[in-house]
């Protein structure tokens, strides 16, 4: 009996009533089935769409770089939500201009300025992010001619700090250009970006908008060394919340000076100026001022420069270290000048922490040193005079004399010592106010102007730029600002480009809830006719 046959027999011997509840279940499941199969396509596409809209509401993106490239630093975030002031960021182009994942090397520091610019509203509501396309919208500039003289043209980023009403009340200017450390490459005489500042530059803004009291840095007008090559502390200063000018010793000093800068003088000063820097740190017996001296190997004798220093407990060493003994310090195999060095985490008696580290994210970086001259620590302390060495080299290091020799006219000697040189050193006088609080004035001496070059202070390999600005921020009180490092694309990461967007926008959004359709299509169709 073939399988029609056992049918015809079966349905002949099947009521009316029981036909009718078989093809109800039948009906039943079917449309259960189709249920199930609409329910599962729409809650695929409603994920799809609720996953997009909060990607690009809150930025929904895992950073997989080895060194958070386009994250923020907890710092910044952590002081980010104490904001309270209404702020906000204008970026004078079209979003587009930003957004891009070309492949180049532009368009990975854009896209990472970008995702670093998103941050900020995601970290505290109060901040505001917009795009504006000034050729199309050139009433936005107007909205800042009252606290802003100069011009805002295309490619400006505007951070302000808005009152109640909407309206800008203090505001920071920026160049798109701004956030990046770049290069001339004399090939293609173009720049090349060498590594990102968009977070310096962004909180910086930030920090000053919303800070009442501003601290004053002055770079000392002076000849610099023939040989010296500029350091990157003014843009430094800036990057870290510091208001800069210059001062001409010709002229008084400004009474709002809370740093003085004095970069590589080749010549040493006359007395005349020496007095009016020791007046300056001095200050009337009430101190609470600072000063930032950098060396270099290039400078001539400076006799008056030393007088001044070693009533400070320091002194400048005929020589420079210049070198390693042990190649494993060397910066580069081939130049034994460039070396490494670790930053002092105790203090002298190793009985503390070292406080002028306290703003260095991580202390096992190395700091660089290029031919530094040494520094002799002449006490520990002294009356109301202490030293603190800040940066030492191990004893596998070495100086030599007959580079100074050379410079000053002198028979070159051939003597090498190797030992310990202190390479980094801060001095401070101290007094109490009417509250029994404790008021210092600071020297800061570093040996080698080299080691604040922007090269190296824009590298994430090394702690010279964050140990800097940490110890000035504690000699100048700044103890709450947030010390922000460039960042280079260093590792290799996977860039969502607009192909792989569009794979990847057909498989979630199409071609999944379409494969889920088919498949519930094919079951309804197989249950039906079992």
């Amino acid at each position: 009996m073939n399988d029609n046959e056992k049918n015809t027999e079966y349905e002949a011997g099947v009521t009316e009533t029981e036909r009718r509840k078989v093809n109800l279940k039948k009906l039943k499941y079917g449309t259960l089935s189709i249920i199930i199969t609409i329910i599962v396509i729409a809650a695929v596409v409603l994920v799809n769409v609720i996953v997009g809209v909060l990607s690009t509401q809150n930025n929904l993106t895992v950073d997989l770089t080895a060194d958070d490239f386009y994250e923020i630093s907890p710092e910044t975030t952590e002081y980010l939500k104490q904001v309270t002031q209404n702020i906000e960021i204008a970026v004078m182009v079209q979003e587009s201009a930003l957004n891009t994942s070309d492949g180049s090397t532009y368009g990975v520091y854009y896209k990472q300025a970008y995702e670093i610019m998103k941050k900020y509203p995601q970290a505290n509501s109060r901040i505001k992010l917009k795009f504006v396309d000034i050729t199309l919208h050139p009433e936005e500039a107007a909205r800042y001619s009252a606290v802003y003289q100069g011009s805002i043209e295309s490619g400006a980023i505007v951070t302000s700090l808005l009152d109640d009403a909407g309206r800008p009340v203090r505001v920071k200017v920026n160049a798109i250009s701004d956030l990046f450390n770049t290069e001339l490459n004399y090939q293609t005489y173009q720049y090349d970006i060498l590594s990102s500042k968009a977070e310096q530059v962004l909180t910086t803004a930030v920090i000053y908008v919303t800070d009442v009291k501003r601290l004053k840095a002055y770079l000392m007008s002076v000849e610099a060394a023939e040989s010296y090559t500029p350091s990157n502390i003014e843009q430094m200063l800036k990057d870290n919340g510091y208001d800069v000018a210059r001062w001409n010793p010709s002229e008084p000093i400004p009474t709002d000076m809370d740093l003085l800068v004095v970069d590589c003088p080749l010549n040493d000063f006359p007395e005349n100026i020496i007095d009016q820097i020791y007046n300056y740190l001095e200050n009337d017996g009430k101190y609470g001022k600072n000063m930032v001296y950098l060396a270099n190997s290039a400078q001539k004798q400076t006799p008056n420069i030393n007088t001044f220093l070693r009533e400070w407990g320091l002194s400048l060493r005929q020589g420079v270290v210049i070198g390693e003994t042990d190649p494993q310090k060397l910066v580069t195999a081939q130049s034994e000048y460039w070396f490494q060095t670790r930053i002092n985490t105790m203090n002298a008696d190793g009985s503390a922490s070292n406080p002028y580290a306290e703003g260095v994210s991580n202390t096992n970086l190395p700091t660089v040193v290029f031919a530094a001259t040494p520094i002799d620590i002449l006490f520990s302390n002294q009356g109301i005079v202490n030293t603190v060495p800040l940066l030492q080299t191990s004893d596998t290091a070495f100086a030599d004399t007959s580079i100074l020799d050379e410079l000053n006219g002198v028979e070159p000697s051939t003597t090498k010592e190797q030992g310990i040189y202190t390479v980094m050193a801060l001095s401070y006088k101290y007094s109490f106010n009417d509250n029994n609080e404790m008021i210092k004035s600071n020297v800061l001496v570093l040996g080698s102007s080299e080691m604040l070059d922007s090269t190296v202070t824009s590298s994430n390999n090394y702690s010279n730029a964050e140990y800097f600005i940490s110890t000035v921020n504690v000699m100048t009180g700044k103890t709450s600002a947030i010390i922000v490092t460039a960042k280079a694309d260093d590792t290799g990461t996977f860039e969502v480009t607009q192909e792989r967007y569009n794979v990847s926008y057909m498989v979630l959004m199409i071609a999944l809830p379409l494969a889920v359709l088919i498949i519930g299509a094919v079951v309804l169709l197989r249950r039906r006719h079992k």
